[in-house]
């Protein structure tokens, strides 16, 4: 499935890997989940992780939560951690 978000074209498939970047600051969780790409929709996507837990994802989650590779994810969670931005903000700094 082709998504469009802010003018980037993003293509999503059954059987692709994200990362998500999963910030909890109440609770101190500062972790990337990684999750396998099991339903592919127009208006979302879900994943399954490691755990067996599903998630739906909105596309316009792409770049902000969810990442197509590990680092970016990562960047993302530590940019919440070290500088108290809001994950959804990283690049409002």
């Amino acid at each position: 499935m082709r998504y469009v978000v802010n003018e980037d074209v993003y293509d999503v498939e059954v059987g692709d890997y994200v990362y998500y970047a999963r910030a909890l600051d109440s609770l101190n969780i500062f972790e990337v989940v990684e999750y396998k790409v099991r339903t592919v929709d127009n208006d979302y996507f879900a994943g399954l992780s490691m755990d067996s837990s599903a998630t739906l994802f909105h596309p316009s989650d792409i770049g902000k939560t969810v990442f197509f590779n590990q680092k970016d994810a990562q960047d993302a969670v530590n940019a919440r951690k070290d500088k108290g931005l809001h994950i959804d903000n990283v690049d409002e700094e």
